[in-house]
């Protein structure tokens, strides 16, 4: 009360947020602030990159789609919709496809269906048994292979090549390994087809929390979790890591990357680490 008001308060001068020149550059993701700031540029339209259609395809005789009653050697067909999320999280729009027994004329027919999306991934199939038959199906569809396996833990059986026009991904089919090699590999696929900066994920830094024995010839990441403790982040790794533990993974927040030959790592050390998302934080 009493107090002057001076002639600029609660007025904006024109062109002090933005000016006619600013421009938005074409790998520019649209997050809620970027729409806000273009619709305040008064931009009804605007042209984007049409989402890629994947299509999701598991295959193999033991799998069971949830909610069935298991038969005897039958495992839940769990893979394809954490994948499908995954993907629509990275900006795709996913489909996934019935599940496919191992047998060579239904992969191949099913694989010939899907050359329609503009991306491919299969689930199992992918390595050397009896009954991995997605690179000798692929093949007889014309299937140019480009990588056999990467070394990678968990996730060695990756294959990736490109069937005619279109560009497949085969995943190992343990359900770790399938959402970790989609999480690391085919994230930045997905990037690239949308027109982002094809980057791997922002490595982020953390005080380990326990030690860590040395690493081995592949590159490894490890199911963690992270939390912060006075201003700083402590980072704990899972103490089972085998391929099929889902759990470990639901309750991770975080995949802490081993080089290959990492040396034993002390409590105290800093280790790199890269985020998962986790909806229970």
């Amino acid at each position: 009360l009493g107090s002057k008001i001076e002639k600029t308060n609660f007025i904006r001068k024109r062109g002090s947020d933005f000016s006619i020149k600013d421009k938005l550059p074409k790998s520019t993701l649209l997050t809620p602030q970027i729409l806000s700031l273009i619709a305040a540029m008064n931009h009804k339209k605007i042209p984007v990159y049409v989402k890629p259609t994947v299509a999701v395809i598991s295959s193999g005789n033991e799998l069971s789609e949830p909610g069935k009653k298991l038969k005897v050697n039958q495992v839940v067909a769990s893979n394809n919709y954490g994948l499908s999320a995954m993907l629509e999280g990275f900006g795709a729009s996913p489909e996934i496809f019935p599940l496919v027994p191992d047998d060579i004329n239904s992969i191949c027919k099913t694989l010939n269906e899907a050359l329609s999306f503009d991306l491919v991934v299969t689930v199992g199939g992918a390595s050397v048994g009896k009954y991995d038959l997605i690179r000798a199906a692929g093949k007889k569809l014309g299937l140019k292979v480009l990588f056999n396996s990467i070394a990678m833990r968990p996730g060695k059986p990756l294959m990736g090549g490109q069937i005619k026009e279109t560009p497949l991904i085969a995943l190992p089919g343990n359900p770790v390994s399938a959402l970790i090699c989609c999480e690391v590999v085919v994230q930045q696929v997905i990037r690239k087809m949308i027109g982002l900066k094809e980057t791997y994920e922002k490595k982020y830094f953390a005080i380990l929390q326990r030690p860590l024995s040395k690493n081995g010839v592949r590159e490894h990441y490890m199911r963690a979790t992270t939390k912060y403790k006075s201003g700083q982040i402590i980072i704990k790794a899972h103490d089972r890591q085998d391929s099929h533990l889902l759990r470990n993974l639901a309750d991770s927040n975080a995949l802490l990357i081993r080089p290959p030959h990492d040396r034993d790592r002390y409590k105290g050390e800093l280790v790199p680490f890269i985020r998962i998302l986790n909806y229970s934080d």
